[in-house]
């Protein structure tokens, strides 16, 4: 994959459920690499849907995806698992932790299930290079504490934590901060934006809340793309 090709390159991407009408007719979309761009749009306009399609875990069914140059179409339901597992980080609205495991140990979980972001973490153990950014992100004392034991907030930053270790390229948000009130997501946001900028990763948010837009590089109204 070529470092110069962008991070997210979309053209004449269409998307439906069944039968149904298109949910997603974008002609053309670009995200740069190191971006940090903001995608708006009220609920059931295919935000998710969007995310899907990106991080492989919908397949494409019309046009093309191309996510850190690698042509999403071009690969199998297996190779799109490794790739999303090896170059993205996603960050669910639900967080979507373990419930029986600790702190550190779903932090941990990126790096347990892919190879390739276990080799990526180099000069510190994979218990080290999480207690780390478990630090940077302030959740450092709760690392042997089950995460139900955490406040939504709390949670919320071991979800970053997982989706960062091993410094993926891409990291995926789908809405993470809609239980927290504005303070609170905005200073998420600055931890965040902390953290990928180590690594040079991009970041595509998606929300409906338009209070956080000031915060990024770039703001795309998803209604305005989406001719669907």
């Amino acid at each position: 994959m070529s470092a110069s090709s962008p991070a997210v390159r979309i053209e004449s991407l269409t998307y439906s459920y069944g039968k149904g009408p298109p949910v997603l007719d974008i002609p053309e979309l670009e995200v740069k690499r190191g971006e940090r761009v903001f995608v708006y749009g009220p609920s059931g306009s295919g935000k998710t849907t969007l995310l899907g399609l990106l991080a492989g875990v919908l397949p494409s069914q019309g046009g093309r995806i191309c996510v850190l140059g690698q042509d999403l179409g071009k690969l199998s339901p297996s190779d799109r698992d490794s790739f999303r597992g090896s170059h993205l980080g996603y960050i669910f609205q639900m967080f979507n932790l373990i419930p029986y495991l600790s702190v550190r140990d779903n932090i941990l979980l990126s790096s347990d299930l892919n190879r390739s972001r276990r080799d990526r973490i180099q000069g510190f153990s994979r218990e080290n290079s999480a207690k780390e950014i478990a630090r940077s992100l302030g959740i450092d004392a709760f690392l042997e504490r089950k995460v139900t034991d955490l406040s939504v907030g709390q949670q919320q930053r071991v979800a970053v934590a997982r989706a960062l270790l091993g410094g993926p390229e891409l990291i995926i948000a789908d809405e993470p901060t809609s239980a927290l009130d504005f303070d609170h997501r905005e200073r998420f946001l600055e931890l965040l934006f902390q953290e990928c900028k180590k690594n040079g990763a991009t970041v595509l948010f998606v929300s409906h809340d338009r209070q956080l837009e000031g915060l990024f590089d770039r703001v795309i109204s998803l209604k305005e793309i989406n001719r669907a």
